[in-house]
């Protein structure tokens, strides 16, 4: 065996014996955490939060079992280390599924939180990662017989295991679930771009609701100012991904004047606030945008809360309205309240 292929082989056994990653966490420290891998298996038992996904391109599903959440630290706590709460969109997936909870060893631990949410329209459960329906081009969903049945009128997010196996059930969503989280680089996740023509309603109320100030004609158009009606968050979130669009996100200030623009155009100065798609529903403090699972202010630096906003007012303030107390200033709201809303086209940029 030549020197050089000695070497190699003495790191790959070193390799093999101990997988260690490092990402950043908040103090700008490494945190440097041993991750048992099966050797057999592309799938492993996640005892950390700190690693990095990209040591394992070839994996699909990660498993959390060292502690139970609720549907929204869930799906924080996959977008904070670069996964996402997992979909589930074919019987191969749910094959794959299977495979990392076997080598989780998982069978006794269940159920887990899955991205299903009907919390936009009852009974139309969405993937929160991707905002496509359930069954989006495959037809596919896995509810055990009689689910979803939202129990008490409250169970609006999926966890899957439950009972057994991997079937779906409805569940409430503040409930306490492991969960888990899957690859970034998955089929069924892009969100088609803005045709640059008007989309076409598929919700009644919604015909006369779009407001293109003149001179701005799609795709340049950014912002699409909605106010017939007044909906709660989710609500909103649902209706511009019914029509293909997302919900609102504002990373700069160029951003903040097309917003500015657009509700002029729309003669809405004294009609908002309106709701925009940041959230701290899965970590109270920790704004993400809803429809990207990305910081507000990533890569800019951009917020635009009003003077001692965001407050979290009754401690029940987890949503974030543009347009209060006046012009596009952001403030922290209860999700139930109803608001009028603004959608953006959906660009690649800040995806």
């Amino acid at each position: 065996m030549s020197p050089k292929l000695a070497l190699a082989t003495v790191i790959l056994a070193i390799s093999l014996a101990t997988s260690y990653s490092a990402v950043p966490i908040q103090n700008g420290t490494l945190a440097v955490t041993p991750l048992p891998v099966r050797a057999i298996t592309p799938f492993f038992r996640v005892n950390t939060p700190f690693f990095r996904a990209a040591q394992f391109s070839n994996q699909r599903y990660f498993v959390f079992n060292n502690r139970q959440v609720t549907f929204f630290e869930a799906w924080h706590q996959c977008a904070s280390i670069g996964l996402r709460l997992a979909s589930v969109n074919s019987a191969a997936d749910d094959a794959a599924l299977k495979l990392a909870l076997r080598a989780a060893d998982s069978n006794e631990v269940g159920p887990w939180w899955i991205a299903g949410t009907d919390l936009g329209k009852t009974g139309y459960f969405m993937w929160i990662t991707t905002m496509k329906p359930v069954g989006y081009r495959t037809g596919y969903s896995n509810f055990a017989p009689g689910q979803p049945d939202n129990a008490n009128g409250v169970e609006h997010c999926i966890e899957a295991g439950w009972r057994s196996g991997t079937t779906w059930n409805d569940r409430n969503c503040d409930a306490k679930r492991r969960y888990v989280s899957i690859s970034l680089t998955t089929s069924h996740s892009a969100i088609p771009l803005h045709n640059g023509t008007s989309p076409t309603p598929k919700q009644p109320g919604l015909a006369t609701t779009l407001y293109l100030r003149a001179g701005f004609h799609p795709p340049a158009q950014r912002y699409y100012v909605f106010n017939s009606r007044e909906v709660d968050f989710f609500q909103a979130w649902h209706l511009c991904a019914s029509i293909g669009l997302r919900l609102a996100s504002v990373n700069t200030a160029e951003d903040d004047a097309a917003l500015k623009l657009a509700l002029r155009a729309a003669d809405s100065n004294q009609i908002g606030p309106w709701w925009i798609a940041g959230t701290d529903l899965g970590k109270h403090g920790h704004f993400l945008w809803i429809t990207t699972a990305k910081p507000l202010g990533y890569r800019t630096g951009y917020t635009n809360f009003a003077p001692g906003q965001p407050d979290n007012a009754a401690g029940r303030e987890h949503c974030v309205e543009a347009g209060w107390p006046s012009g596009t200033l952001w403030n922290d709201r209860s999700c139930d309240v109803r608001r009028r809303y603004v959608c953006e086209a959906v660009t690649s940029e800040f995806c």
